[in-house]
């Protein structure tokens, strides 16, 4: 699908155009700014490109302002029920509001944020979620209901003559999820802010995350991603990276391991190996792709499109560079061994 969206900025990223942009969402307590801090380093370190805050109270907007001045990324405030919130986190410096579109009701509330908006140069997201939509209808909770709660909000924006806007309709089903914003790209031309809202934790949330975000980017619908878990930030950052990379939607920077799925073939010391490799090279950021396989007969095939790999034998581990098998390894010998090529020391593995 192509289609002409509206672009502007997020701070210093360009939302609407091109790049997908990766969102956080900080998940400590605000009045621990150190934790916080560390928070948002590991997020960015995974590859956020922007990063969520949510503002309970009026107490917390000194630590929206000193969250604003530490982040190297844009901060965007998550804005419920009290306008004076989102007016208190616009003067503090957020690149961007979150307002849900059910939750602030009055007409003049939303010009004063509208208003200030408009004079920073800032985009409000109309952010509508199943599970705190306004019901008008009997249907209570259905696609139609958020849709409408969305439309609606939408429309009195642009009655003020507002435009920066970036719109995303969750539901907690990845399948009503792409539902939804089909509909959406269809009838406005925002950017989409795209997810999974309530997903769970672990691989119940990464699977459902992964069918709905992977399958709206597929069809080319999505400006920005965030992946909701119950694990931490930086868990649910690395998960969106990682979906981008496999989509070829995100440059990879850091090392691709794949390994083979197992058979009766393999050896017997195979996923001991492999978790310690993983753990030790899992997070290099040396664009390769190294392959794992548990024994001779696809590595070869393998490891051709790899830029290294190794195959288990019995006993000793084959060593090979782009399809080349180079020598062979005592099995307890192969992680120095890693170590050494990674750092470049034994041989050449650019591309």
């Amino acid at each position: 699908m192509d289609k002409i969206k509206r672009g502007f900025y997020i701070g210093n990223k360009k939302i609407g155009e091109g790049e997908i942009l990766l969102q956080g969402m900080i998940k400590g307590d605000l009045n621990n700014i150190n934790s916080i801090y560390e928070e948002i380093d590991l997020m960015i370190d995974e590859g956020a490109d922007l990063i969520r805050v949510a503002v309970p109270d009026k107490k917390n907007i000194e630590s929206v302002e000193k969250i604003v001045k530490y982040s190297k990324v844009p901060i965007i405030a998550d804005i419920h029920f009290n306008p004076l919130l989102a007016i208190l986190s616009i003067e503090a410096g957020v690149s961007k509001i979150r307002l849900n579109p059910s939750n602030i009701k009055k007409k003049e509330d939303i010009k004063k944020i509208v208003d200030l908006a408009k004079l920073k140069n800032i985009p409000i997201r109309i952010g509508g979620n199943i599970g705190s939509i306004y019901y008008e209808k009997k249907t209570q909770g259905s696609i139609d209901d958020l849709l409408e709660s969305v439309k609606r909000e939408v429309n009195l924006l642009e009655s003020f003559d507002f435009h920066n806007i970036v719109i995303s309709c969750k539901s907690d089903d990845p399948l009503d999820t792409i539902k939804i914003y089909e509909n959406l790209y269809k009838i406005f031309p925002y950017p989409l802010h795209i997810g999974v809202t309530a997903t769970g934790s672990d691989e119940d949330g990464i699977i459902k995350s992964v069918i709905g975000i992977g399958s709206l980017l597929l069809k080319g619908i999505g400006d920005t991603i965030r992946v909701s878990l119950s694990n931490e930030s930086f868990y649910e950052v690395k998960i969106g990276r990682k979906i981008l990379e496999n989509l070829n939607l995100r440059k990879r920077d850091r090392i691709e391991i794949i390994s083979c799925p197992k058979c009766s073939r393999c050896n017997k010391n195979f996923e001991k190996i492999l978790k310690e490799i993983k753990e030790n090279f899992q997070d290099l950021k040396i664009p390769i792709k190294l392959a794992v396989m548990g024994c001779e007969v696809n590595a070869i095939g393998e490891s051709k499109n790899a830029t290294l790999g190794i195959a288990m034998t019995r006993g000793k581990i084959l060593f090979f560079e782009k399809g080349k098998m180079i020598k062979s390894i005592e099995e307890e010998e192969i992680i120095p061994f890693l170590k050494k090529v990674l750092e470049g020391e034994t041989i050449n593995v650019s591309e």
